[in-house]
């Protein structure tokens, strides 16, 4: 996973604040790569957030591509551009899992 991610020379990572051996991995991209490495935490209750800032009521219309923890990361996704952007994120409606 980390010859991975020196490989493909990434402008930016987004860690989970609770990622385990974050420090290790933020410390190799540092000293490999030109990564900047943001971290931030992938908040508590991942279903209410998520529908909170895409102004859903519920998250089943995104199907699949929400499911077998997919949810947590674009969560976290979602954490990170709402700090960055200070911009409204309901203009997200398709989420495609490739």
């Amino acid at each position: 996973m980390i010859k991975f991610l020196l490989k493909i020379d990434l402008a930016e990572i987004i860690l989970d604040l609770d990622l385990s051996r974050k420090s290790q991995i933020e410390k190799l991209l540092k000293d490999n790569s030109s990564t900047f490495v943001s971290v931030f935490n992938i908040p508590s209750d991942v279903n209410l957030f998520l529908t909170n800032i895409l102004q859903l009521q519920t998250l089943s219309s995104f199907g699949k591509s929400l499911s077998d923890g997919r949810e947590y990361s674009f969560s976290l996704l979602l954490n990170y551009l709402k700090e960055t952007q200070k911009t409204s994120l309901k203009n997200i409606n398709e989420i495609t899992y490739y």
